[in-house]
């Protein structure tokens, strides 16, 4: 802008040296129509130079504003690489609980395969309400309704309406049974 000041300054002082060479001797005219055509080139290029600084100075205002626009994307790009750098540290201690979750799983597994061995038991008394029961070897009606030693009495042996070869025990209101089959 100082610039275009000095040239301005220029231009004003060649017109009022052009008008007081105009308004004395009439014998100069040759000289003040070149000073003339000297005056309309300094100021055509005067023009020129105030229209090149004019878009300058707008780049400058466009690049100014850019700058804002990059300094805003630094400081975004700074955030992101700060919350990357907090993932690679939740990356680095995920091993560690990876490890104690697959100690938990193996627990819960082997806490499983007891409860479906369990399970299959219970299948195999509904399927079978006659099944082993005691020390004896022989097949009994199931735990529920036998004493230790594998007896259970009438009322039991009509619920359950098992076919068995049964022999009485002497002196008990009881029955052993030999072979126990559901019907």
């Amino acid at each position: 802008m100082k610039v275009v000041a000095v040239l301005l300054l220029v231009a004003l002082f060649v017109n009022a040296d052009a008008g007081k060479s105009s308004g004395g001797s009439s014998g100069s005219g040759e000289s003040n129509g070149v000073k003339k055509r000297s005056c309309k080139k300094i100021r055509a290029l005067i023009e020129t130079l105030t229209s090149n600084l004019e878009e300058k100075l707008a780049q400058i205002e466009e690049l100014q504003d850019s700058l804002g626009s990059v300094e805003t994307l630094q400081n975004d790009l700074e955030q992101k690489l700060a919350q990357i750098n907090g993932l690679q540290d939740s990356l680095d201690s995920a091993p560690a609980t990876i490890s104690d979750l697959e100690s938990q799983l193996a627990g819960q597994q082997g806490t499983l395969n007891d409860q479906t061995t369990d399970i299959d038991a219970l299948k195999e008394q509904l399927v079978n309400p006659c099944r082993v029961c005691g020390q004896s070897g022989s097949n009994y009606f199931p735990e529920s309704i036998c004493t230790m030693q594998g007896r259970y009495n009438a009322v039991s042996l009509q619920a359950f309406s098992c076919g068995c070869s049964y022999r009485a025990i002497p002196n008990l209101w009881a029955f052993e049974c030999d072979s126990c089959t559901s019907k």
